[in-house]
């Protein structure tokens, strides 16, 4: 750096006091002074601006200093942004689930209902049942196809409703079939013989009016004969319907509305008069779930093959294209036997005067429970052969198909002998 002058040394040591401070040997020429003046002012600037630079440039240098973050606090950090965000998550999905439900319904083909995804306000309460209840009010928008309660008739039988049943069995029947029904009364419908209350379970047997084909009238007798057998043992209810195969399905939708609007129990199950029931142990399931919703159990036809509708005229299966248009049936459980719990009895009796019967019984409630979005459950405790079990495979099934009456006693005796000899055998093990 250049040395400054003694003078211009004074000067810068001076300035900015009055000049008769100045002796007269350390004064400088006045023009000197006057000339140079201007720049030494410039060149204090200059060095005062210098040295605040680099105090400055070593104080931002200081402060701005970068420090190297350890890979474990990134770890820790990226754990606890994860945990947040899935929190978040999860508070949201439960507010979307008690709030909103996934399904709306919206038609397709001509009245036959589909359902895809969305989300619904829904109030609370019993929510799983509420998107139901939104279904049957668009339900009502459609045509009433037909009157349930015309089946009723005016003079025909009704049974009597024993208070506190736990469950009613719903057994198709015909007029004639008198020996059937009374082996049936002997055995699987009196709960006593288990040592239950009389009012554990009750028998409904579903018949229609006898027809005398070759006459072309209901036969008078037939018809007297069976309320004389109702007055008996008040368990008959019948309809207007003549009794055939083609009518099974006005016989269940019959016996379904009555449960439900007069005899209201926890569970249905509809079996015909050549199946054996174990009631006892049906008793046993059936008071393990008291509150059980859209139960819908039995052998379920699950090969689409099977499931095919038949057009053709001559079989006693045909269902004419205008009254059933799909090709195949939703999956459904075979006629023999299937379980229904209350809720699921209500809104089959509700939904089904909006939709045509058909003569197939089973696949008629098929259809019903599908436009509920109720699908069948699988069990193989309901069997379509009665022959070829062991004692012990008693304690398992519900439903046995194709039993003659004489049957009846030899099956109500091995459900008995099964639960005093068979406690910890393997049949039991397997058929569980």
């Amino acid at each position: 750096m250049k040395k400054m002058s003694s003078c211009r040394m004074k000067n810068l040591l001076s300035w900015g006091q009055p000049d008769t401070h100045l002796t007269k040997e350390e004064t400088c020429d006045k023009s000197k002074k006057s000339k140079n003046s201007d720049e030494n002012l410039l060149e204090v600037e200059i060095e005062e601006k210098v040295s605040k630079q680099y105090l400055v440039s070593l104080e931002v240098h200081s402060i701005m200093k970068r420090k190297r973050t350890s890979p474990r606090v990134i770890l820790k950090a990226s754990i606890t942004t994860v945990l947040v965000i899935s929190v978040a998550f999860l508070i949201l999905y439960t507010i979307l689930l008690k709030y909103f439900t996934t399904s709306v319904p919206y038609h397709q083909y001509g009245g036959w209902s589909r359902y895809r995804l969305k989300f619904v306000a829904k109030s609370k309460g019993d929510n799983h049942k509420n998107l139901h209840h939104i279904y049957e009010d668009e339900m009502k928008s459609q045509p009433i196809r037909w009157n349930v309660s015309d089946i009723y008739g005016v003079n025909n039988i009704e049974p009597l409703c024993i208070k506190g049943t736990s469950f009613i069995i719903l057994i198709t029947s015909s007029p004639e079939h008198f020996s059937k029904r009374n082996e049936i009364r002997k055995t699987w419908c009196q709960p006593e013989k288990y040592g239950r209350p009389r009012n554990s379970w009750q028998c409904i047997f579903l018949v229609g009016e006898f027809y005398n084909s070759q006459e072309g009238s209901t036969k008078t007798n037939s018809n007297a004969n069976l309320k004389e057998e109702s007055q008996i043992h008040k368990d008959l209810l019948q309809g207007s319907y003549v009794d055939s195969y083609r009518n099974l399905t006005f016989k269940v939708v019959h016996g379904l509305h009555w449960v439900s609007r007069t005899c209201p129990v926890d569970y249905v199950l509809k079996t015909d008069d050549d199946c054996f029931v174990n009631a006892n142990l049906l008793y046993k399931l059936v008071i393990s779930h008291p509150n059980a919703y859209n139960v819908y159990i039995g052998n379920v036809l699950t090969e689409l093959e099977k499931r095919k509708v038949v057009r053709d005229k001559q079989s006693r299966w045909h269902v004419p294209l205008d009254v059933y248009p799909e090709q195949y049936y939703p999956k459904y459980a075979s006629g023999a036997g299937y379980l229904l719990s209350k809720d699921l009895v209500h809104r089959l009796v509700n939904v089904c005067k909006y939709i045509k019967p058909i003569p197939i019984e089973d696949a008629y409630i098929g259809i019903l429970a599908s436009k509920l979005e109720v699908s069948p459950a699988q069990s193989s405790r309901f069997t379509l052969m009665s022959a070829g079990w062991t004692i012990c495979n008693y304690l398992y099934f519900i439903v046995i198909h194709s039993v003659v009456a004489e049957q009846q006693g030899t099956m109500h005796n091995n459900t008995i002998s099964a639960t005093q000899q068979c406690q910890g055998s393997s049949d039991i093990i397997t058929w569980n």
